[in-house]
């Protein structure tokens, strides 16, 4: 993870990985968030969720399976 990553989203250094910033184009903004867009996929029956992903300093788009 990236300095500017970081500082932008108050990440203690001690903290390794990615960046989940968006769910099915919804900005989220902790981990509550995430799993009630994820609830509400799977009880849509919708068979995945589109997450925006901020790896160092690339955005990606992966599908995450709703099980």
């Amino acid at each position: 993870m990236i300095e500017e990553l970081r500082q932008k989203y108050t990440i203690p250094q001690d903290k390794m990985g990615i960046v989940i910033t968006n769910i099915n184009q919804e900005s989220i903004d902790d981990i509550s968030t995430l799993e009630e867009l994820y609830e509400n996929a799977k009880k849509s029956d919708k068979q995945n969720i589109l997450l925006l992903i901020e790896r160092g300093s690339s955005n990606m788009f992966v599908p995450l399976q709703v099980m």
